[in-house]
Protein backbone atom coordinates (compact mmCIF):
# COMPACT_ATOMS: atom_id res chain seq x y z
CA UNK A 1 0.00 0.00 0.00
CA UNK A 2 1.35 3.18 -0.59
CA UNK A 3 0.97 7.03 1.06
CA UNK A 4 0.73 7.40 4.74
CA UNK A 5 -2.20 6.52 6.69
CA UNK A 6 -3.38 8.93 9.97
CA UNK A 7 -4.24 7.65 13.18
CA UNK A 8 -5.08 8.71 16.43
CA UNK A 9 -2.28 9.81 18.69
CA UNK A 10 -1.80 7.82 21.65
CA UNK A 11 -2.91 9.75 24.90
CA UNK A 12 -2.37 7.71 28.21
CA UNK A 13 -5.15 7.98 30.87
CA UNK A 14 -4.83 10.90 33.14
CA UNK A 15 -6.98 10.77 36.69
CA UNK A 16 -8.61 13.99 36.62
CA UNK A 17 -9.86 16.40 39.72
CA UNK A 18 -13.08 15.78 40.24
CA UNK A 19 -15.30 19.26 40.13
CA UNK A 20 -16.41 21.12 43.48
CA UNK A 21 -20.19 20.98 43.69
CA UNK A 22 -21.84 23.99 42.60
CA UNK A 23 -24.51 25.00 45.09
CA UNK A 24 -27.04 28.19 43.65
CA UNK A 25 -27.41 30.77 46.36
CA UNK A 26 -30.39 32.29 47.14
CA UNK A 27 -31.44 35.76 48.08
CA UNK A 28 -33.99 35.00 50.54
CA UNK A 29 -32.76 35.26 54.17
CA UNK A 30 -35.41 35.46 56.94
CA UNK A 31 -35.52 38.68 58.63
CA UNK A 32 -36.91 39.05 62.02
CA UNK A 33 -37.50 36.42 64.83
CA UNK A 34 -38.91 32.79 64.08
CA UNK A 35 -41.61 31.82 65.79
CA UNK A 36 -42.03 27.93 66.05
CA UNK A 37 -45.13 26.59 66.46
CA UNK A 38 -46.13 23.92 69.43
CA UNK A 39 -46.34 20.30 68.48
CA UNK A 40 -50.00 20.05 69.42
CA UNK A 41 -50.81 22.05 65.95
CA UNK A 42 -49.56 19.09 63.61
CA UNK A 43 -52.16 16.38 65.13
CA UNK A 44 -55.10 15.02 63.23
CA UNK A 45 -57.78 18.05 62.29
CA UNK A 46 -61.51 16.78 62.01
CA UNK A 47 -62.50 17.87 58.07
CA UNK A 48 -65.83 18.91 56.81
CA UNK A 49 -67.22 15.63 56.46
CA UNK A 50 -70.98 15.16 57.70
CA UNK A 51 -71.46 13.04 60.88
CA UNK A 52 -72.73 9.19 60.10
CA UNK A 53 -75.97 9.21 61.15
CA UNK A 54 -78.03 5.75 60.56
CA UNK A 55 -81.52 6.26 58.68
CA UNK A 56 -84.37 5.98 60.30
CA UNK A 57 -87.31 3.58 58.94
CA UNK A 58 -91.01 4.43 58.87
CA UNK A 59 -92.10 1.19 57.68
CA UNK A 60 -92.84 -0.94 61.02
CA UNK A 61 -94.48 -4.56 60.76
CA UNK A 62 -98.10 -4.72 62.13
CA UNK A 63 -100.40 -7.61 62.06
CA UNK A 64 -99.92 -11.34 62.28
CA UNK A 65 -97.29 -13.04 59.97
CA UNK A 66 -97.78 -16.38 58.17
CA UNK A 67 -95.01 -18.44 58.05
CA UNK A 68 -94.83 -21.85 56.23
CA UNK A 69 -95.43 -24.96 58.34
CA UNK A 70 -92.32 -27.55 58.24
CA UNK A 71 -93.20 -31.14 58.83
CA UNK A 72 -91.49 -32.62 61.46
CA UNK A 73 -87.85 -34.48 60.48
CA UNK A 74 -88.23 -38.22 60.05
CA UNK A 75 -85.84 -40.92 59.74
CA UNK A 76 -85.49 -41.99 56.18
CA UNK A 77 -84.68 -45.79 55.29
CA UNK A 78 -81.06 -46.48 53.92
CA UNK A 79 -81.64 -47.21 50.31
CA UNK A 80 -80.68 -50.44 48.84
CA UNK A 81 -77.22 -51.27 47.32
CA UNK A 82 -77.50 -51.32 43.67
CA UNK A 83 -75.71 -54.23 42.05
CA UNK A 84 -76.20 -53.78 38.19
CA UNK A 85 -76.40 -57.10 36.64
CA UNK A 86 -74.01 -58.59 34.08
CA UNK A 87 -75.31 -59.20 30.75
CA UNK A 88 -72.09 -61.54 29.39
CA UNK A 89 -72.80 -64.95 30.25
CA UNK A 90 -70.25 -67.98 30.05
CA UNK A 91 -71.92 -70.74 27.91
CA UNK A 92 -70.11 -73.71 26.47
CA UNK A 93 -70.38 -72.86 22.97
CA UNK A 94 -68.10 -69.37 23.66
CA UNK A 95 -64.97 -71.37 23.06
CA UNK A 96 -65.51 -73.60 20.63
CA UNK A 97 -66.48 -70.59 18.62
CA UNK A 98 -63.21 -68.82 19.71
CA UNK A 99 -60.79 -71.70 18.34
CA UNK A 100 -63.13 -71.74 14.85
CA UNK A 101 -62.02 -67.90 14.20
CA UNK A 102 -58.31 -68.31 14.47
Amino acid sequence: MEGEFEQREYVEYQKSERPKAFKPHDNLKPEGEFEGRPKDDYGPKVGDRAPVKKPQDNLYPEGEFERPEYPEFQKAERPKAFKPHDNLKCCPDFCSVKMLHQ
